[in-house]
């Protein structure tokens, strides 16, 4: 089955705290995608994230002038992102979900868990919520051919910090993920936004923490537990309530925001088109798939073959060139055989001019088709969106 999409989880584990998963409580994006690589903008065809969660970024962007509101606003027009309502998945899907919340509660004693979830929200347990909530959401995931952006909780940013530890499966999605997006940081230095907070000055660095401090701590819990005055399908617009009068002091911070985003737009936009090209097919039809698969010993694997599409990516746009040139006939020293050469791992680079030609023509008549197809179906792809992605 192909894996075409990525979700986008917030506050989700907020749904075991009421009897009916599906009905509305408060949620948010993970916002450090922004700024911490962006891969998720480019990697997949559909980014899915549950309804209340672009809702809040929506009215903080509206009344706040929060800028990763805006943003994602502008993700959710474009038709890169798209919210879910829990309420209005297949009939199969609501079934499995609410079995996975029945079972994930224990019947007999789901009063007592719900103690327990409300505790980790009270003392940041980041990895206890993300594992319940990860379990909680996977019908959804299921439904939607999709996996789970991992992403940190947004409790992380208050005080009680928990570490996030990745069971085996998490950490090879992480790891691919990671090795796919590295070239691109690494030459283009994308993330859409630096982290907040970078070019302020120390004034305005305070103000900002103070109303964090005084005024959003004193909430938190309950907005993220969907309790009290947060409850509901639009509890978070009470808590943006509370923020209008000191939303000025995060106005720097999303000035600074919303520069970044309108100057590296189209970088990111442009990897995605690269992407689609040439990524998508084989990324979401096997690489993710069998990742799923093989885990870790995949992710590895797969490796290698980035570190091949990158030294050979200046070649690979001659691929679409169909002519017989490229086989190497005669002597001299052709596209085919250098990638044919790639795949046999060997160093041209080490060789002189003369050995070079023969080498390359003895490549080509000694199995070099199989050595050459192998090239074009494994790294081929790779090469061809890092070349594109990565143009100056």
């Amino acid at each position: 089955m192909a894996i075409n999409s990525v979700y986008l989880s917030g506050w989700e584990y907020n749904r075991l705290l009421h009897d009916d998963p599906s009905m509305p409580r408060n949620s948010a994006l993970p916002a450090e995608i922004l700024w911490n690589g962006s891969s998720q903008l480019w990697l997949f065809e559909k980014i899915y994230c549950t309804k209340e969660s672009l809702d809040n970024e929506r009215a903080c962007g509206e009344h706040l002038g929060w800028a990763t509101g805006k943003i994602f606003t502008e993700l959710a027009s474009r038709g890169i992102l798209e919210p879910i309502d829990w309420q209005k998945v297949d009939e199969n899907t609501q079934s499995l979900l609410r079995q996975k919340h029945k079972q994930i509660l224990n019947e007999n004693d789901k009063e007592k868990t719900r103690l327990q979830i409300r505790e980790w929200i009270n003392n940041r347990n980041i990895q206890k919520l993300e594992e319940v909530k990860t379990d909680l959401i996977k019908p959804i995931l299921y439904s939607k051919n999709s996996i789970l952006g991992v992403s940190p909780n947004s409790l992380k940013n208050w005080p009680q910090k928990a570490s996030l530890s990745f069971n085996k499966k998490e950490y090879a999605t992480r790891r691919f993920i990671k090795a796919l997006e590295n070239p691109i940081k690494e030459k283009l230095g994308v993330r859409i936004l630096n982290s907040p907070g970078t070019f302020l000055s120390e004034t305005e660095k305070r103000k900002q923490a103070a109303v964090m401090q005084n005024v959003e701590k004193k909430y938190i819990n309950s907005l993220m537990s969907g309790d009290d005055e947060f409850s509901g399908d639009e509890g978070y617009l009470n808590y943006v309530e509370k923020l209008i009068p000191h939303k000025n002091a995060y106005a720097p911070t999303d000035k600074i925001m919303i520069n970044e985003w309108e100057s590296r737009r189209d970088i990111i936009l442009r990897i995605r088109d690269a992407a689609e090209k040439h990524l998508w097919p084989d990324l979401h039809s096997e690489w993710l798939p069998r990742l799923s698969r093989e885990g870790v010993s995949y992710a590895i694997d797969f490796e290698k073959r980035i570190r091949s599409a990158l030294r050979s990516r200046k070649l690979a746009k001659y691929l679409d060139q169909r002519s017989n040139w490229i086989w190497g006939i005669g002597s001299g020293l052709t596209v085919g055989s250098l990638l044919i050469a790639e795949m046999a791992n060997i160093d041209l680079s080490k060789l002189e001019m003369g050995a070079l030609a023969v080498v390359s023509n003895t490549i080509a008549k000694a199995g070099g088709e199989k050595l050459f197809q192998k090239y074009k179906k494994d790294i081929a792809p790779l090469a061809l969106f890092y070349e594109s992605a990565l143009k100056d």
